[in-house]
């Protein structure tokens, strides 16, 4: 893999700064074993051994979870070979530590202390680079925590479906390309632009529909609405 990937670097003429690896879930590959034993964790440091002998003068970056994980990675030794963690600050809503819940994609407090943790462990904030998703989400909640007038008792909800499970939209009035729109029947990704027309598209119908709200991060605006498709309540947040 190294010699391909200089491969790649040299001989293509092209003008590649470096190369981005995203190995995930590396331990679970190799279980029941300890850091310094688990052959995969101990593989993927020796493969960027490789490459930083094998590509001089490039930049070599990993992508990192936004927070260091605990047997993941060996830290310490990829702090001597890489040249920037690429921290994937996103899809934080349906992270084991937060639960299905709606809830901003990437949660500024959560990647402050992981950003923290890292340079705990001794790893400089150069090498330290934040990714974000250039995106909301559109959640379907269930009924519970649902107060008699039909908004949640708290800003987020708990989600009617996991937020990785397959649902296909109900569009109305012919969908987008016909002036009308689609509506997810379960949690989706939904771009800036998409959902501020959303919510003009909602009022203008007059649905049922919330202000924009900052949520309990005091940095992430949401709005919520119940489908004029179906009566199913959604949060928006971006």
């Amino acid at each position: 893999v190294a010699k391909e990937a200089a491969t790649v670097l040299h001989d293509t003429g092209a003008p590649w700064a470096g190369t981005v690896l995203d190995f995930e879930a590396v331990p679970r590959k190799c279980p029941n074993h300890t850091l310094a034993s688990n052959p995969c964790v101990q593989g993927f440091t020796a493969l960027t051994r490789e490459l930083r002998a094998a590509m001089p003068g490039r930049l070599l970056t990993s992508a990192m979870p936004y927070t260091p994980l605990g047997g993941y990675f060996d830290y310490a030794a990829l702090n001597e070979t890489l040249d920037i963690f690429a921290l994937m600050a996103y899809d934080m809503n349906s992270d084991d530590a937060v639960g299905d819940v709606s809830g901003p994609g990437s949660r500024l407090n959560l990647i402050l202390k992981g950003i923290e943790s890292y340079l705990k462990l001794g790893v400089p904030p150069s090498k330290l680079m934040v990714t974000l998703g250039w995106y909301g989400d559109d959640f379907v909640c269930n009924a519970s925590g649902w107060n008699s007038s039909g908004w949640p008792r708290h800003d987020r909800c708990v989600l009617a479906y996991p937020p990785s499970g397959p649902c296909a939209p109900t569009c109305i009035d012919g969908g987008p390309k016909a002036g009308g729109l689609c509506i997810s029947n379960c949690t989706e990704d939904i771009g800036y632009g998409e959902a501020k027309d959303l919510h003009d598209w909602l009022e203008a119908s007059g649905a049922r529909v919330s202000d924009w709200i900052v949520g309990d991060d005091g940095v992430s605006p949401f709005f919520q609405y119940i489908s004029p498709t179906d009566g199913r309540r959604h949060q928006v947040w971006v």
